[in-house]
């Protein structure tokens, strides 16, 4: 068989090309490829906690909005509760106030009586 160049009958030579060290170009590839893909599973095991936390911070987030929602909706209902006693506490005062103006207005009425016979009876 023909020599090839940088092969011997004994297979690959000693020496490497330019830039690869003492180790075949193959298997510096290979090696380079398997850390890549170690560095490739970290960062998508890092990405995936990162998701995760993420995930965990928007429902919290959501839970918190809830909450605070249900809170609100409490204290309005207990404001609008409140609103609706002041309103009827005001109808009731406006008839009572009515009430007695009539009073008032007759009892007027009666003292006007009362000092007309007086009147009358001092004559």
């Amino acid at each position: 068989p023909a020599a090839v160049a940088g092969v011997s009958s004994a297979g690959p030579s000693a020496q490497s090309p330019a830039g690869y060290g003492t180790e075949p170009p193959m298997r510096v590839e290979i090696a380079r490829v398997g850390e890549l893909q170690a560095r490739m599973a970290r960062l998508e095991a890092a990405l995936s906690e990162v998701s995760a936390r993420e995930e965990a911070t928007r429902r919290e987030e959501a839970k918190a909005r809830a909450s605070e929602e249900a809170r609100l909706e409490a204290a309005l209902t207990e404001v609008r509760a409140q609103e609706e006693a002041t309103r009827r506490e005001a109808a009731e005062a406006r008839v009572r106030e009515e009430s007695l103006t009539q009073q008032l207005a007759a009892l007027e009425v009666r003292l006007g009586v009362v000092e007309a016979h007086a009147e009358l009876y001092q004559q």
